[in-house]
C-alpha cells in the first residue's frame, strides 16, 4: 500500500494495554476460547508493529472511544 500512488494515511488504533484487549475480547462473549486465543496471539505481533515508526504515521490509544474518534477525525481532516 505504501508504494501505491494512493494518498493514504496509516493509522493504528491500539488498546490501552494487552490486558485491556484481552478483557474486552473475553467480555464480549461472542467468540470461542480458541478464537480469542488466536486473536490475542495475532495481537502481540500487531501491537509490536505499532511501535515501529516506518509502519504507521499515527497511533491512537483507544482508552476512551470519544477521544479516540476525535483524534482519528482530526488526523483525517
Amino acid at each position: 500500500m505504501k508504494k501505491s500512488p494512493l494518498d493514504a494515511v496509516f493509522v493504528f488504533v491500539k488498546p490501552p494495554s494487552f490486558e485491556a484487549l484481552e478483557s474486552r475480547l473475553r467480555g464480549r462473549g461472542t467468540e470461542s476460547e480458541e478464537a480469542v486465543s488466536k486473536r490475542l496471539n495475532n495481537a502481540k505481533a500487531e501491537l509490536a508493529a505499532a511501535d515501529e515508526p516506518e509502519f504507521f504515521q499515527h497511533v491512537i490509544v483507544n482508552d476512551n472511544l470519544d477521544d479516540a474518534f476525535a483524534q482519528l477525525k482530526s488526523i483525517l481532516l
